[in-house]
């Protein structure tokens, strides 16, 4: 009984101290207000609303990350061709199998 009692306590510590740092993450994850009037400036000029994907500069994103994945798929296309031009050039050869062994077996007389 005195186990059963022991678990259940250690759970409840568990699950408060989970929804404490969940807590604490949410918390901290909110943005400051902005104080400084230059930073206001620049929010007011080029800030976005970041939970809003509306507002999201995507042609910004396609022009930086487009080339980058146009880039990354070249590489991986060229290298995948030369590793089998590579591999293609020279035929597998099966490897030979020698076992060396100190015994030796005699008949018995």
């Amino acid at each position: 009984m005195l186990n059963v009692v022991l678990n259940a306590c250690c759970g409840y510590v568990l699950v408060a101290v989970a929804a404490w740092l969940l807590w604490q993450l949410w918390v901290d994850a909110a943005p400051k207000p902005i104080t400084d009037e230059f930073l206001k400036l620049l929010d007011d000029s080029f800030g976005r609303n970041w939970r809003r994907p509306r507002s999201w500069p995507w042609a910004r994103l396609g022009w930086a990350y487009g080339f980058t994945f146009i880039g990354a798929v070249l590489a991986f296309s060229l290298g995948a061709i030369v590793s089998t031009v590579i591999s293609s050039s020279t035929p597998p050869r099966t490897p030979a199998i020698r076992v060396e062994t100190s015994e030796r077996f005699r008949p018995s007389r």
